[in-house]
């Protein structure tokens, strides 16, 4: 069976060239775009004030950026090794 390059390659044969690459990025974008249009819609789709909301799901609000900021400090001071 052959394949073509494109995003079904990214994920299901896991290729990494350019092509695939640049289609599986395009692909996300629009889903992690449907995922924010469906929560502003129905904002009790996720649950907020959680990275995977602010990550995910593209949620901006309050609670969700706090717990973003609060990750990325932790992962920062980890990184550098102050644990």
């Amino acid at each position: 069976m052959t394949w073509t390059h494109g995003a079904s390659g990214y994920r299901s044969y896991g290729c990494r060239c350019g092509v695939c690459r640049s289609e599986h990025t395009a692909r996300t974008q629009v889903e992690q775009q449907r995922r924010l249009e469906r929560l502003q819609a129905d904002p009790t789709l996720a649950e907020h004030g959680t990275v995977h909301t602010y990550r995910n799901w593209g949620c901006r609000c309050g609670p969700c950026t706090a717990a973003n900021s609060a990750y990325s400090v932790e992962y920062k001071r980890k990184r550098r090794g102050a644990a």
